[in-house]
């Protein structure tokens, strides 16, 4: 019988391995490339923000409204000083409240509406304030009393930050001065109870 003949070896062509290594290199050039160009991207996008965050004014309507009811209401804060003293006698807290005062008066009235650096010192600083200020009332007025009192100075914060919003300087100007006024009598308050009891 006849035979049928066997199947010739199957013959993959494989790539040289200096090919393979050009072309593992390319790739990974490549990738080095775009993955140099989004770092870059990333960069300049962070640079750009901590710019914004630490100089511009988040005022729509620039330096052509300074309140000088904003201005007048840093000195609500000004009893902090010697009520926070008359509390805890602490050098740091009365140092912490003239810096706030002195950085939230700048940037608010004198170089509102323009960039500067007290636009950002005053943004990293008012949160801590504001938490401050309610751990301070709460530890001498209690959660309730302390939430209570607090409700309308939230709210005012709340309705400027709405007026702004709405390129509402006047609504904006009033509502603000008062969230000063309110959040720091307020903390005055409860302070005093505190410097009366001990």
């Amino acid at each position: 019988r006849r035979g049928f003949p066997a199947p010739a070896p199957l013959r993959l062509p494989l790539q040289p391995i200096a090919d393979r290594d050009e072309m593992g290199g390319g790739l990974l050039s490549a990738v080095k490339e775009e993955a140099g160009s989004l770092g870059r991207l990333v960069s300049r996008k962070t640079v750009a923000r901590a710019r914004a965050f630490m100089y511009e004014t988040n005022l729509p309507w620039g330096a052509s409204y300074p309140s000088l009811w904003i201005a007048t209401s840093f000195a609500a804060f000004l009893p902090l000083i010697p009520l926070s003293w008359a509390t805890y006698e602490s050098y740091c807290l009365c140092a912490w409240w003239a810096l706030q005062i002195l950085f939230g008066y700048k940037s608010d009235y004198t170089t509102a509406g323009v960039p500067s650096i007290y636009h950002g010192l005053d943004r990293l600083m008012a949160p801590s304030s504001v938490l401050i200020l309610t751990i301070t009332s709460i530890l001498n007025l209690g959660v309730i009393q302390a939430t209570a009192m607090f409700v309308p100075a939230v709210g005012t914060w709340t309705l400027a930050a709405m007026a702004r919003k709405r390129n509402q300087p006047a609504l904006y100007s009033l509502m603000h001065g008062l969230w000063h006024y309110l959040g720091s009598a307020v903390a005055c308050y409860a302070l005093t109870l505190n410097a009366d009891c001990q």
